[in-house]
């Protein structure tokens, strides 16, 4: 399936029947209410410490109230994590941090990983980001392919960094998604 803003993530959840699913690193919870769209989501589990910004906590109770498939899970991940059916990692981007998400998600995550910002530098423009290589690293030693919203026909790691810097350079907000889907066989 191909995906053309992580907007579009509710219909591969469907298309999948993911029932449960996480979202690290919330901030607001505007994504998380993208996610709600999907009609097979039974449960999503917000996780994030909101621990610097008492607005945003107070905008994700809300969000809370709103909708009784939230639960919202204070702390850092990994030390927070459940059995989920899609996990979707938007949290702290240096590249430990991205590898450390990625091992402990992958353990608990039934079908489908994803994450946001698969950008050569932070949002701030001119930081290291350890998105890209930690994601790259993760699926060639697990023989796993990588999926980008707008990629169309990026089979490798050399078209996805071209994309991935163009789509950065037009636009900060459509920077790109990326999702691995658990072979079949390996699926819990």
């Amino acid at each position: 399936m191909m995906l053309k803003t992580r907007d579009e993530f509710p219909m591969l959840l469907d298309e999948l029947g993911c029932e449960t699913a996480a979202e690290i690193g919330v901030w607001l919870g505007d994504f998380s209410r993208v996610l709600l769209h999907s009609k097979s989501l039974k449960k999503l589990y917000l996780i994030d410490p909101w621990d610097q910004f008492p607005e945003h906590w107070e905008a994700v109770q809300r969000l809370a109230g709103e909708d009784s498939r939230v639960e919202l899970l204070r702390g850092r991940s990994p030390e927070v994590i459940r059995q989920v059916d899609f996990s979707y990692i938007d949290d702290i981007h240096y590249y430990a941090n991205v590898k450390t998400n990625m091992k402990a998600w992958w353990q608990v995550t039934s079908k489908v990983m994803a994450g946001h910002d698969y950008v050569p530098y932070n949002l701030a423009g001119n930081d290291y980001c350890g998105v890209i290589p930690a994601v790259e690293e993760f699926a060639m030693y697990r023989g796993l392919n990588v999926h980008l919203t707008g990629a169309y026909e990026c089979s490798n790691y050399v078209e996805r960094m071209i994309m991935a810097h163009e789509v950065a350079g037009r636009d900060a907000i459509t920077y790109p998604s990326w999702w691995i889907e658990k072979p079949t066989e390996r699926r819990v």
